[in-house]
């Protein structure tokens, strides 16, 4: 992981790294991350709290949903709560299957009302339910 860009090695060790560091991947580095709320360590510590906060995502069994296209979700659930994570896994907006979704979790129609029924490309939605 390159920490620091302008640091040898990127700041990834001081000793011999075994693999060379592009300088590509400099510009991926933490500390060029750190302050910019679009970068991937921004979502990755959006992740890690989302999941810190909902305990079903980390220990909570898992129900997969069939649907068509490119969008993947499934309910984590545990003995205090569920969580339902939906995910477009392509560029181009998807619909998700909300009404399917909502007969196999026994919720009434407008549980959902919320959560839009199309995801924009590569976007993602961890809705906790009742």
């Amino acid at each position: 992981m390159p920490w620091t860009a302008q640091a040898p090695n990127a700041g990834f060790t001081d000793g011999t790294p075994w693999l060379p560091i592009p300088a590509e991947q400099r510009a991926a580095a933490v500390d060029v991350q750190q302050d910019d709320p679009g970068s991937v360590l921004a979502a990755y510590r959006e992740a890690i709290a989302l999941r810190k906060r909902h305990p079903a995502l980390a220990t909570g069994s898992i129900r997969f949903f069939k649907a068509a296209g490119p969008v993947m979700s499934f309910v984590r659930e545990s003995a205090d709560e569920r969580v339902l994570c939906v995910f477009n896994l392509s560029a181009q907006p998807a619909a998700w299957p909300r009404d399917a979704i909502l007969r196999a979790l026994r919720l009434p129609a407008d549980a959902l009302a919320n959560v839009d029924s199309v995801l924009p490309g590569w976007e993602y939605r961890f809705v906790p339910i009742a």
